[in-house]
């Protein structure tokens, strides 16, 4: 069970606070697991991201995707 009791609340918050597109709550390699989908334009954006999962006793791993459109521009 997860012992904050204000989990989902502050959940909340730091979703909204990264405007996160999307959110998946999983088990990876045997531990909780939260996937957070946030559209970052520039490397300094991530201490804004990161800190408050360190904070919350989480690790960070940080993984950048392309749209279809993305990678067309890429490759043209």
């Amino acid at each position: 069970m997860v012992k904050n009791s204000n989990f989902i609340k502050e959940t909340e918050e730091y979703i909204k606070k990264i405007n996160a597109e999307a959110v998946y709550f999983t088990a990876n390699e045997e531990e909780r697991t939260a996937i957070f989908i946030a559209d970052i334009s520039s490397a300094d954006q991530i201490p804004k991201v990161a800190e408050p999962l360190f904070f919350m006793g989480g690790k960070v791993f940080c993984n950048n995707l392309m749209t279809m459109n993305d990678l067309k521009k890429g490759l043209s």
